[in-house]
């Protein structure tokens, strides 16, 4: 199944190499100024600064100490390896429970609770904006699958409910856990902590706002991001951009291939096409500059600031075997 996935983006890619006009391409990508690519950097910036808070205040209810430049630190880190596994961040929210760990001396499950429980309250902001933008789907493409469309505003509806249970009433997940294998008895201690986590939050309702508006406000950054594109093609329009921003995430999520590339870009290009009068060559600029700012700098900026830290370890190490002699 995968080589198929696999031949059919390349194919993909094949067809906007060859019927996209470069010079076109270009003409479009000349539309976005300098200035508005600065501040959607500026905004990508505030938006991972507000990941950085939103991890500081979960860490902090439950007892763990840690700097927000550390948490910024693990966040970038954490964005290379989504960058380079495929699908649903799962290498990126292994990799934080790790070095959570690591840092708060913990144990494994611990620090995998307080992931679990992060990535609940970004499923919220994420799952409520989806749910909008199949609404509006629905509304705006004519002669879409009903189906297919409402049985994925359905299903946003149930993870909703669920997320904001598992939230707000954490001790009733494990409820729905029923045997004795070891599986499940492994299952419910890992469930007995998560609960633990969830609840030294949930403990004041002016906690579980702050995380809540946190995650709203942080999803929302995107689909702006998205609007001040299309803005600069005299497209102005909030809705569209929440939808064709969201539609295109949930596409991406699909673990086929590392950060959702392929999928991601052709569900956006589409849909920016279909909701928008911009062509298919102004709706791939945008998907580029789109898809550059969220993605591929953050990638690029993170490694290298990776790199500069795992270089001052090393001349730190050097210096100290130097003086040791």
């Amino acid at each position: 199944m995968k080589k198929f996935f696999y031949t059919l983006f390349a194919l993909l890619t094949l067809y906007l190499i060859f019927t996209i006009d470069i010079t076109k391409l270009f003409e479009a990508l000349s539309k976005i100024p300098l200035a508005i690519t600065l501040l959607l950097i500026l905004l990508q910036a505030v938006t991972h600064l507000l990941i950085g808070l939103q991890w500081k205040d979960i860490l902090k209810s439950n007892g763990v100490d840690i700097s927000l430049v550390k948490m910024l630190y693990i966040n970038l880190k954490g964005s290379i390896v989504e960058g380079v596994t495929p699908g649903v961040k799962i290498g990126s929210e292994a990799y934080k429970a790790l070095a959570i760990k690591e840092h708060a001396g913990n144990k494994t499950s611990e620090s995998a609770s307080y992931v679990v429980l992060q990535k609940l309250y970004s499923m919220t902001g994420f799952v409520f904006f989806s749910i909008i933008s199949g609404l509006y789907i629905i509304a705006s493409i004519e002669n879409i699958n009903l189906v297919v469309a409402t049985a994925y505003i359905l299903l946003g509806i149930v993870i909703l409910m669920l997320t904001l249970m598992a939230i707000i009433r954490p001790e009733k997940v494990s409820l729905l856990i029923k045997g004795k294998s070891k599986v499940t008895i492994k299952l419910k201690d890992f469930l007995l902590l998560y609960s633990r986590s969830a609840n030294n939050i949930s403990k004041g309702k002016s906690k579980i706002a702050y995380q809540l508006v946190l995650s709203f406000l942080i999803w929302f950054l995107f689909p702006m991001k998205m609007y001040i594109l299309l803005a600069c093609f005299g497209q102005p329009h909030i809705i569209a951009a929440l939808a064709i921003t969201f539609i295109s995430y949930s596409a991406g999520n699909i673990p086929i291939l590392p950060g959702g590339l392929g999928s991601f870009e052709a569900t956006m290009t589409a849909l920016i096409s279909l909701l928008t009068s911009l062509s298919l060559v102004e709706g791939f600029a945008v998907t580029v500059i789109f898809r550059f700012i969220t993605f591929w700098l953050v990638i690029v900026f993170g490694g290298l600031i990776v790199s500069l830290v795992k270089m001052r370890e090393f001349c730190i190490k050097l210096r100290w075997l130097k003086y040791e002699k």
